[in-house]
């Protein structure tokens, strides 16, 4: 796999406006928020995909066939659910959280996939 460094610069922590996907492992629910889901083209569906080499590399992209994002309630969001989802990439990190919220990459890699970036993980020196 061919790698991407990102350096803190690649995605704005902690400010509003930023693309961020949120899972949530009681509920299934994962949440794109709609600055993320600017980002990837307001497409109808995507996918999450996994780095099996590098367990805690997630990336999302748009795709044809895959989960269809819905309007949120109350929310400018795009939703799914998938309870397994969630709590695979939450495992991922060993962390005690329920729910966690992953920055959007600015940028796809070569493949057209988007890093998801956990912060709290990063800021404990577990990214690569």
């Amino acid at each position: 796999m061919k790698e991407i460094i990102y350096d803190g610069k690649a995605c704005r922590q902690g400010t509003r406006n930023v693309p961020t996907v949120t899972f949530n492992s009681k509920y299934g629910r994962i949440a794109v928020s709609k600055d993320a889901a600017a980002l990837l083209g307001n497409p109808s569906s995507v996918v999450v995909i996994r780095d099996a080499e590098h367990p805690t590399d997630w990336f999302i992209r748009p795709a044809k066939v895959g989960y269809v994002l819905n309007v949120a309630r109350k929310s400018t969001s795009r939703v799914f659910y998938d309870r397994r989802l969630a709590g695979d990439v939450i495992a991922s990190f060993k962390v005690p959280e329920t729910s966690i919220r992953m920055g959007l990459a600015m940028e796809p890699d070569d493949e057209g996939r988007y890093a998801l970036l956990y912060w709290k993980y990063a800021d404990n020196g577990g990214a690569r």
